[in-house]
């Protein structure tokens, strides 16, 4: 008797620009995701930009923009010049995820934006792209927008060309057919008309024995990008009591710096002047690294910090007991809901977060206790499997796709090329010629 014919497995498309766990939150979700998914039967697709750090899991779908090309580092000035950069590189990446869709030669059940950053803008307002795939259901998974975090660090809305970008993240958040958050602080954040599903990330933790022995130091570190809604300025004032009090400790900082320190400076510099000039030595600035590097230091670490202002979740501190690492976290940061035996300090408080630092520095076999309590309930919360099957039937919930009404308005697709069109003209007026964009 010949074999039944098996039933196809759904087809999922993850969409996003990153895929690399080194660059940080985004990369690290897509590196857990797709597996997950494609463990839970899915046939997962991924469309990204080129790399070699893609899953293997999933069918690779590589996009290239004309913003990744060499030449195109002598337009930046001109786009900075013109508030266009940020919308130009943005715009770039969605019209070209919304034409790659169009090529696609099946009809997923399922394309999910990896961000609620503005990467979905014209797919899912396009009525071309909509109706080519009529029941295909478009969510978001939401990491924290780019407008709540400058916000948070009080950036210039009027600069970059930020109001229209924040504009965009609102609208494809309002577009999608469902929006998923990994805390309920995200949820509260966002204003969403869309169905929403509260779940922490999928994120497997290496079984390990609770009488485990760990020689640990006394070095305490903060992986971060250097920008005030991470809270490294309060972390870095917090230090000045935390190495007087711990002669043997040394502070690591590893993340890109930024140009939001006082009066648009380097963030890292001045991170460096908020410790008293005999402890300076003492606070290693590692700038970017990459995610093994992060991992050793994790290993040996005495405490992992994470200070943010705001987070929707933070890879940081579930890598950080995943490494059997003790970690201290502030109250903004989403992973504590599902971890409620974490070290929790009130955000922007310094003195709190100094105290926390030093007591779990000095008292190691309580730090532990708390550290593997709390690693304990991450293992139950995040487990990929129970993770993507509460995804999977909330998908099952979700209405049926909402399809853009033709109001008699362009398409987004037209909308977004023309939007790239005429920035491209505004450099020709201001004396530059676009690399890759073609010539008037």
């Amino acid at each position: 008797m010949s074999e039944p014919a098996r039933t196809p497995a759904p087809r999922y498309v993850l969409v996003s620009v990153d895929h690399d766990a080194s660059h940080g939150g985004i990369g690290t979700y897509v590196q857990h995701v797709v597996p997950a998914l494609a463990a839970a039967g899915w046939e997962v697709h991924l469309i990204t930009r080129p790399g070699p750090t893609a899953p293997a899991a999933a069918h690779l779908h590589a996009v290239r923009t004309i913003d990744r090309e060499p030449g195109f580092a002598e337009r930046v000035t001109r786009l900075r010049t013109l508030d266009r950069i940020r919308p130009y590189r943005y715009g770039l990446w969605a019209l070209a995820v919304a034409e790659r869709l169009l090529t696609l030669p099946f009809e997923p059940a399922v394309v999910e934006f990896v961000d609620s950053r503005a990467e979905g803008i014209v797919a899912l307002r396009s009525r071309r792209v909509r109706g080519a795939m009529p029941r295909t259901s478009m969510i978001i998974s939401a990491h924290t927008p780019m407008g709540v975090i400058e916000t948070m660090n009080g950036d210039d809305p009027t600069r970059f060309g930020r109001a229209r970008y924040h504009g965009w993240e609102r609208a494809a958040l309002a577009a999608a057919d469902g929006v998923i958050t990994p805390s309920r602080a995200l949820r509260d954040h966002l204003t969403l008309a869309s169905p929403t599903l509260v779940s922490p990330h999928p994120f497997p933790v290496p079984p390990r024995p609770d009488d485990a022995c760990d020689v640990r130091g006394e070095d305490v570190l903060v992986a971060a990008s250097l920008q005030p809604a991470k809270g490294v300025e309060d972390w870095a004032r917090s230090l000045n009591d935390v190495l007087r009090a711990r002669p043997r400790t040394m502070a690591h900082l590893i993340g890109p710096d930024t140009p939001t320190g006082p009066g648009g400076g380097s963030m890292s510099d001045h991170l460096r002047t908020c410790l008293e000039p005999a402890l300076r030595g003492r606070l290693r600035r590692h700038g970017p690294r990459s995610a093994a590097f992060v991992a050793s230091l994790m290993r040996v670490a005495g405490l992992v910090v994470v200070p943010s202002r705001f987070d929707s979740f933070s890879f940081v501190a579930a890598e950080a007991l995943a490494a059997a690492c003790p970690v201290v976290v502030t109250e903004g940061v989403g992973v504590r809901e599902h971890v409620p035996s974490l070290a929790v300090v009130p955000a922007g408080n310094v003195p709190a977060l100094a105290r926390a630092q030093i007591e779990r520095l000095e008292n190691t076999a309580d730090a532990r206790a708390e550290m593997l309590a709390a690693r304990a309930e991450l293992v139950a919360a995040c487990a990929p499997g129970p993770v993507i099957a509460t995804r999977t039937e909330w998908l099952a919930t979700l209405p049926p796709p909402r399809l853009p009404v033709d109001a008699g308005a362009p398409d987004p697709l037209d909308e977004m090329r023309a939007f790239l069109t005429e920035t491209e003209r505004l450099e020709r007026c201001a004396g530059g010629t676009p690399v890759g964009a073609p010539a008037s």
